[in-house]
């Protein structure tokens, strides 16, 4: 009798490529520039690449009429908040109370002031921008001393910080963010279009929208959070936490039973995001594909820690071996 040999090996393709993170023109490096307010905020900022401003009026029926509607291209990024608050809106905010003030305009309400609407923006493809910072129709009222009108002091202004901020990363195919509470292993919120459609982060425009609620206190040093995110390209697979910095991938491990006719191989482990396929071979150095790629699911379980996937082959060749191996990027 012929013996038969089986042999199922695990390999690891253990390529990290450090690439770059592209948004509204400007490139910054991994890690990723989450963690804290200021990394996050000073990060979106330098993004900022339109500012849109919808300034009114009032009528002497107390009704808004438009003053002053503009869209300011920066030239050259902003390298902290202040400069776009502070050098760029409130400017432009000043100068057209300064042109309420003098205004012939009769029919306008000069000493009820402006009405004010910001949006600054990232601008992800042409045929749209996403807002980064804004403000909602903040009241900018003019000084009163001694009947004389002027200008008051815009040292207070700031524009907010938007519900969602964009991150681009080339040719990116998937995107899982977890979040949980400092203490708790296990993640109280999960953004997962796989898993769930309606908290997809990676939109149509090639942007991952990541939440600042979390992004601004995921520190691994004083965040109120942890953080994993998964980041799926068309080449590389990587897993980051917190303060945006690599972190290893969970260990995989097969499994296998043998009928007469097919061959089982049971993978758990890994991380949700993580493809991997099987491979056969009669002489152990030409390898072909059992089986076309499968993705390890996150359907599997809330936890990302408890993740499965099966191959279930015919047994073409008793004499085979055959390993698993781990693809770096997106496995369709």
């Amino acid at each position: 009798m012929k013996t038969t040999r089986h042999l199922i090996a695990i390999l690891l393709v253990a390529f990290v490529a450090l690439f770059a993170v592209k948004a509204g023109g400007q490139v910054s490096s991994f890690p990723f520039s989450i963690g804290t307010l200021q990394v996050v905020e000073s990060n979106a900022v330098s993004h900022v690449d339109q500012v849109y401003f919808f300034i009114a009026a009032y009528n002497t029926d107390d009704k808004l009429t438009n003053f002053y509607a503009n869209t300011a291209y920066i030239l050259k990024p902003f390298t902290n908040k202040t400069q776009l608050d502070q050098g760029l809106i409130a400017s432009v905010i000043s100068d057209q109370l300064i042109s309420l003030l003098n205004t012939t305009n009769k029919a306008l309400k000069v000493e009820r002031g402006l009405d004010v609407v910001i949006s600054t923006a990232l601008v992800t493809n042409a045929s749209w921008s996403r807002a980064v910072f804004f403000t909602s129709h903040i009241s900018v009222v003019p000084t009163n001393i001694n009947g004389v009108l002027g200008v008051p002091n815009l040292s207070w202004f700031k524009t907010q910080m938007s519900s969602e901020l964009p991150y681009y990363i080339p040719n990116q195919k998937h995107a899982r963010l977890e979040v949980g509470e400092k203490g708790n292993p296990e993640p109280r919120w999960i953004y997962d279009g796989a898993l769930y459609p309606e908290t997809e982060i990676l939109r149509s425009d090639g942007y991952m929208y990541l939440p600042p609620w979390a992004t601004t206190n995921s520190s691994t040093a004083t965040g109120l959070y942890w953080i994993k995110l998964y980041v799926t390209t068309k080449t590389t697979f990587q897993i980051f936490d917190g303060d945006g910095n690599l972190l290893p991938k969970t260990p995989v491990k097969v499994n296998y039973a043998r009928s007469a006719s097919t061959l089982a191989v049971y993978v758990s482990g890994g991380d949700p995001g993580q493809g991997f396929k099987l491979q056969q071979s009669t002489n152990n150095r030409s390898w072909t594909d059992s089986s076309p790629f499968a993705f390890i699911s996150p359907y599997a379980h809330y936890s990302s820690n408890v993740i499965s996937g099966e191959f279930v082959i015919p047994m073409t060749n008793n004499m085979a071996s055959y390993k698993v191996i781990l693809v770096n990027g997106d496995p369709y």
